[in-house]
């Protein structure tokens, strides 16, 4: 067999449009409550997003998602 870790290996951090929309918030040190106003959604919504985003890229919280992303590009 002839394939490479990158061939094998998928991330699971492929992120629906809704995930980076709410993620390019989340960076920007927006809050749940501020995130769901301008989405028009509820905290909920976007509280299952979040948490969605931190299961896809295996972190823990918003700050080692912001580290995550910044430094492997994921955004």
């Amino acid at each position: 067999y002839d394939y490479t870790v990158a061939q094998v290996y998928k991330p699971k951090s492929t992120f629906t449009n809704r995930e980076q929309e709410i993620l390019e918030f989340l960076l920007q040190g927006e809050s749940i409550d501020s995130i769901a106003s301008k989405l028009s959604l509820s905290n909920s919504t976007v509280n299952t997003h979040r948490r969605n985003i931190l299961d896809k890229t295996f972190c823990k919280n918003n700050i080692e998602l912001a580290v995550k992303v910044v430094s492997e590009g994921l955004l």
